[in-house]
């Protein structure tokens, strides 16, 4: 009897029941598809739910957003705009579409707006610009415009606009430009009163500690002493020992407390020369309230003091001469009718000047009584033609 004969290889086909091993293989198969199949059905059920969490997303991001964002047509009308955007121009969102958004521009400047945007269009570029705005209610503000060109699956243009308000830093901006003219005015008038000051005053600075840190050309000019040999110094380089200590204790005590000080000094020049200047001193205090500075400023009065010790010594020589001679004179003024005369005029008359009132009645009480009305006489001529008259 002929054994059967054995299918070819890769066509047999076995029905009966799989070994474990390929049992096992076949269930591992079917868990992996099976979790696969999970995760494909939980992704589609989660699909809604991130679709509706992107939405509320988008509405946070661009309704809420800090700055206001607008989409214009060709023809700039309002295509969409957020919340931002709408409370910005002080209108409902939905009253906004449609709408041009040049309306809200202030109308000096519509003009610029529409170059503005036939700019964009015709380019394609980005394009920025601060526009002074009017919104619903009539009031004024800035916006800035920061603007770009867009083409949606139909390829027509549109135009996305970003508002930002501005109007907090345009005042700022005014302020500042107000607050820089005022400083600039006062700079060219500080400039004109230094300038001044340099012409006809000696002027010097010093720090807290009394040295000399700047000076200007008067100073150099009456000292004798150059610029550089001067900072640095304290101004005892110019002291010419007239004045006792007390009096430089008493002027630093003063300056060194806040107040100012005037006085006249007399100084010495570095060749040896001796002048005086009418001096004031005032203290200048920081922030915190501290002296940093002391200004001096002086005016060279030595003319005046060379006058004035000639005329005392033309008047010591005057007394001397009438005291001698035994010639009297007196003075009156007539504004004040003070009375002022020579030594020899109260010994004449046996005045006493500690008593004396020192007026013109006071005189004419020591006249002799059948003379008063020719003193009197003589004295009303002389005001009134403003001529010397003789009494003898």
């Amino acid at each position: 009897m002929k054994r059967p004969r054995r299918p070819p290889i890769g066509r047999f086909r076995c029905w009966g029941i799989p070994s474990p091993a390929v049992t096992e293989r076949l269930l591992r198969v079917l868990y992996d598809k099976q979790n696969e199949i999970e995760s494909w059905n939980e992704a589609l059920l989660r699909a809604p739910i991130e679709l509706d969490e992107a939405r509320a997303r988008y509405f946070d991001l661009y309704n809420l957003a800090p700055v206001g964002y607008v989409t214009l047509n060709e023809s700039g009308l309002i295509l969409d705009a957020n919340l931002t955007a709408a409370k910005l121009l002080g209108v409902p969102p939905e009253s906004l579409e449609r709408q041009p958004l040049s309306q809200f521009i202030a109308e000096d400047r519509r003009q610029e707006f529409a170059l503005m945007v036939g700019e964009l269009l015709r380019t394609g570029e980005s394009h920025s610009e601060d526009f002074p705005m009017v919104n619903r209610d009539g009031s004024m503000f800035w916006m800035h415009l920061d603007g770009t060109v867009a083409y949606d699956h139909r390829k027509r243009a549109t135009i996305r606009l970003v508002l930002s308000d501005i109007t907090a830093r345009k005042k700022s901006e005014e302020s500042l430009a107000a607050a820089k003219t005022i400083a600039e005015a006062a700079l060219r008038e500080s400039e004109a009163l230094h300038s001044t000051l340099d012409q006809h005053a000696i002027v010097s600075v010093a720090d807290a500690r009394g040295r000399i840190i700047a000076v200007n050309p008067a100073f150099c000019l009456i000292s004798g002493y150059g610029r550089e040999e001067l900072l640095g110094q304290d101004h005892r380089v110019l002291n010419s020992g007239h004045h006792p200590k007390t009096f430089w204790v008493e002027m630093w005590r003063k300056i060194s407390g806040g107040e100012s000080w005037h006085g006249e000094v007399c100084n010495r020049a570095k060749d040896g020369t001796i002048y005086w200047v009418d001096s004031i001193i005032s203290p200048f205090k920081g922030p915190e309230g501290k002296i940093e500075k002391y200004v001096s400023i002086r005016h060279d009065i030595t003319n005046r003091k060379r006058a004035e010790v000639a005329l005392r010594q033309s008047e010591a020589r005057l007394r001397e001469a009438q005291r001698i001679g035994m010639i009297g004179s007196w003075e009156r003024e007539l504004p004040s009718n003070k009375l002022t005369g020579s030594d020899t005029v109260f010994e004449t008359f046996e005045i006493d000047t500690s008593t004396f009132g020192a007026t013109y009645e006071g005189f004419l009480a020591a006249i002799h009584p059948e003379d008063r009305e020719m003193v009197e006489n003589a004295h009303r001529e002389t005001v009134r033609t403003k001529t010397p008259h003789e009494i003898f």
